[in-house]
């Protein structure tokens, strides 16, 4: 019947036809029903907002992230609307109705619903079969409504509403033999002959669209901000960055009160000249030699740093104090940049190892990955720890060189 490949990618699991089922006596009609609805609105693995789905599209991730966890929450969904539908009962419908257009205009999500002339549109005890559709935007005087416009300009990929994935439920989606999915494979017409005849889909969904709309693009965003809210901790990345800035100040106030104004300026424009040094030498490099490698860069950099480090020992007793300053202020500051460099000698050459073996089938190019994307923000709080430990044996140096005479 078709195919399924698994997560790891190495194998596939194949399902045959044991008998086919008749379901016509579970279809009681052939006109879009929301008894038929089971279609996930937003859900953060599986159906997320724009957003989130441009951000995985472009970084290679897969939208798709548990499908058998989909295909739960569309039973439960089809479940829990035919045991609504089930109950008949118009008011406790509108009540629903009544209560999401609440929270609804609580943030400002644009429509012109009401829930009286909703629940009348929606309510059919027969066969709660779709009379009218309501737009996801509102349309300017004059214009044809669009199925494939967003109100931002961008086609979103999601339906109109949900009514309209009642209308594709009815239809069967089976697989072709490439076990991709096939519309309309068994149409309606197959239960409904005349159905060409009396009214096509395309056209009934034109002669049945309300003046009534609602922006479900700014519901998906209200849902992804919430999820945003309750799975990430702005407090801990705020502290962060706040103890970033404040390490820097105080680095700047150490370094002034250690030595001088004169030594700190100085150290700054000589900083500014080594890498403008660097810069150059790279440049010239690859323009000369041909060292376009990446490592040729980061080597080059690590190099300096530890010649900088080194300086001050080197040169306190033999050059001016203010030399010894100067590079002692320089590593003082720039050692966080120092231990960040050596995390990035260490990512390069896990991505550079991990690619090698992208050609021999092995793995897969993006899922590559290094130190830095394994720590994340933790990398940043090893580098803050590991300057304070710099910092704690540095100030006897720092004793010895204000020692030495002027």
């Amino acid at each position: 019947a078709y195919y399924k490949d698994n997560g790891d990618g190495k194998s596939r699991t194949y399902f045959f036809k044991k008998q086919v089922e008749d379901l016509s006596p579970y279809i009681k009609t052939s006109m879009p029903s929301y008894v038929n609805f089971s279609s996930v609105f937003y859900d953060i693995k599986n159906n997320p907002s724009t957003h989130i789905r441009k951000y995985r599209f472009e970084n290679n991730i897969n939208n798709l992230e548990d499908e058998d966890l989909l295909k739960q929450q569309q039973a439960f969904i089809n479940e829990k609307t035919i045991k609504i539908l089930g109950n008949k009962d118009s008011q406790e419908l509108q009540k629903l109705m009544t209560d999401f257009l609440a929270i609804s205009n609580e943030f400002r999500i644009a429509n012109n619903l009401n829930s009286k002339d909703w629940s009348k549109m929606v309510y059919n005890p027969d066969k709660f079969e779709v009379r009218q559709f309501i737009k996801k935007y509102q349309t300017k005087l004059g214009e044809e409504y669009d199925t494939n416009k967003s109100p931002d300009g961008y086609y979103d990929g999601n339906e109109t509403v949900a009514v309209i994935d009642s209308a594709a439920a009815t239809t069967d989606n089976y697989l072709d033999e490439n076990g991709e999915v096939k519309q309309d494979t068994i149409n309606v017409k197959d239960f409904n002959p005349n159905w060409d005849k009396e009214v096509s889909p395309k056209n009934f969904f034109k002669n049945n669209m309300s003046d009534y709309y609602y922006y479900t693009a700014d519901l998906k965003t209200l849902l992804e901000n919430v999820d945003t809210i309750k799975t990430d901790d702005f407090f801990t990345d705020a502290v962060h960055l706040y103890i970033w800035i404040a390490f820097a100040l105080a680095m700047f106030i150490f370094s002034f009160r250690v030595t001088d104004l004169r030594s700190l300026l100085f150290s700054i424009i000589s900083a500014g000249v080594i890498i403008l040094v660097v810069t150059l030498f790279c440049v010239a490099s690859f323009f000369i030699f041909k060292f376009n490698n990446i490592f040729f860069v980061f080597y080059t950099i690590l190099v300096t740093g530890i010649i900088i480090l080194l300086l001050p020992f080197i040169s306190m007793g033999r050059f001016p104090k203010i030399i010894s300053a100067i590079f002692m202020i320089i590593s003082m500051i720039g050692f966080p940049l120092f231990i960040l460099l050596i995390f990035g000698v260490i990512n390069e050459h896990q991505v550079a190892d991990c690619r090698s073996r992208v050609d021999l089938g092995t793995i897969n190019y993006e899922n590559c990955k290094g130190i830095l994307d394994d720590l994340g923000l933790t990398a940043s709080y090893i580098m803050l720890i590991f300057s304070f430990i710099f910092l704690y044996f540095y100030t006897g140096f720092i004793k010895k060189w204000k020692a030495l005479p002027e």
